[in-house]
């Protein structure tokens, strides 16, 4: 017998939407007039894609993907 997991939808929608969420935060910051912290948090985003520290959802067929802690940590690590 296997053990299964099974994600409920809130889940599944956290993980496959993480960098959506991020650039949302991005966009509230330029919404209240902080507009280098929202280029701040859109050129982290920018950077984790570029180096592939992306979600399921983003990653390319066969390559890595990363959790949404990984990159969360990498973009919160990458704002300048």
């Amino acid at each position: 017998m296997s053990a299964e997991i099974t994600l409920t939808q809130k889940q599944i929608r956290m993980k496959f939407k993480f960098i959506t969420t991020v650039l949302s935060a991005a966009m509230l910051l330029e919404h209240v007039g902080l507009q280098q912290e929202g280029k701040a948090v859109r050129d982290a985003v920018n950077q984790a894609i570029e180096a592939g520290v992306v979600t399921e959802d983003l990653a390319a067929a066969g390559a890595k993907a990363c959790s949404t802690t990984e990159v969360g940590d990498f973009v919160a690590g990458h704002i300048a």
